[in-house]
């Protein structure tokens, strides 16, 4: 009789902080109220962690990561890369403790993909053509499931207006400029994937901002898409009027039988639960 194995696990993630320009006590909320979690299995962000990618931004953020009792494994956004020195990659790898600004993380059958933009990124778009190669080895190595974290959404999964005072055009700004690319890639795999953005600052009443699709290809495997709204922009306004959210994923995997991920938002201090949803693998 052959054996099944189980993956469970839990993640938290939030969206872009841009800290240096976040106030001191919501940067404080946001990990406070993620400390409380129990069995985590790790914290992330989707980028845009530090507003100008400068090492004294990132320096506000590590007393607070580093006091978890689980890792932090984040992923750069356009904010992080974009330095006055150009140097973003080798500051996030450096303050972060990281192999490298692309990594992958395995829990069971579980694969976590943690996708930075490229390098010569121009502080405004927000490209992955040099980790796509990285994304489609992955894709080809097994059969469980993936979640890959990366700054900007595909595009067409996130309706609706961003925000406000949004002056850039959604193709620049808002979405990835190689989503056919990184379409074809998932149509390639029969793995089931989570993609995991943030860079639109929506709020959480934005169409599809938790969105299902089945690229075109022969083995029909759902990609879910979830972006993160910002604890503390929405569009363009800093500090509008919008929930702060803090994101809860539990994911339970059965090989060969399939399993389903448990997405929860949660409001930052408070803790309440304003949405929950089921996908399933």
């Amino acid at each position: 009789m052959s054996q099944t194995s189980n993956t469970r696990i839990r993640f938290l993630a939030v969206g872009d902080m841009h800290v240096g320009d976040l106030p001191d006590e919501r940067l404080t909320a946001i990990f406070e109220q993620a400390s409380r979690h129990e069995g985590v299995d790790f914290m992330t962000s989707a980028g845009d962690l530090a507003n100008n990618g400068l090492p004294e931004q990132h320096d506000l953020i590590l007393p607070w990561s580093g006091s978890l009792p689980f890792p932090f494994l984040p992923v750069m956004g356009n904010h992080d890369t974009h330095t006055p020195d150009r140097g973003g990659w080798s500051v996030f790898v450096r303050k972060y403790e990281l192999e490298s600004a692309n990594y992958v993380r395995r829990f069971g059958a579980l694969t976590c993909v943690f996708l930075s933009p490229d390098e010569d990124c121009d502080g405004l778009t927000c490209d992955m053509k040099d980790s796509l190669a990285v994304l489609s080895d992955i894709l080809a190595e097994g059969d469980g499931p993936v979640v890959v974290f990366f700054h900007a959404p595909v595009r067409d999964t996130v309706g609706g207006a961003p925000g406000r005072k949004c002056f850039l055009s959604t193709e620049q700004f808002f979405f990835l400029p190689s989503s056919d690319e990184v379409r074809a890639v998932f149509a390639k795999s029969n793995r089931p994937a989570v993609w995991v953005s943030g860079h639109t600052h929506s709020p959480i009443t934005s169409e599809r901002l938790i969105h299902t699709e089945y690229p075109a290809g022969p083995n029909g495997a759902p990609l879910h898409h979830i972006n993160l709204g910002s604890p503390y922009y929405t569009g363009r306004d800093a500090g509008f009027g919008d929930t702060p959210l803090l994101y809860r994923f539990d994911v339970e995997w059965t090989d060969g039988l399939g399993g389903h991920i448990d997405v929860s938002l949660e409001t930052i201090p408070a803790g309440e639960v304003v949405r929950t949803e089921r996908l399933g693998f």
